[in-house]
């Protein structure tokens, strides 16, 4: 089926220019006695405007405890002109 797998791009807004999220950690391990670091992730906004069409990032936003109040979702995308 043509368009069922396509990624929708969503948009969300922050007040502050560069608002973070952090997604995981990164934290230092130590396996067979080698220190080893394990690189997290966050969510970086760019002039207050974070765009993704991952549907975990997407989830995690949109249930995160500042959702709302620090960051909100665009809600009426503007249709893209071709």
């Amino acid at each position: 089926m043509a368009g069922t797998n396509q990624k929708k791009d969503v948009r969300f807004y922050s007040k502050a220019r560069n608002y973070q999220v952090l997604v995981s950690p990164t934290f230092h391990d130590v396996k067979n006695n080698i220190p080893v670091l394990t690189l997290g992730k966050k969510v970086e906004f760019k002039n207050g405007e974070f765009t993704t069409g991952d549907p975990k990032e997407i989830e995690f936003l949109r249930n995160h405890k500042a959702y709302g109040i620090d960051f909100v979702e665009d809600k009426n995308p503007a249709k893209e002109v071709v």
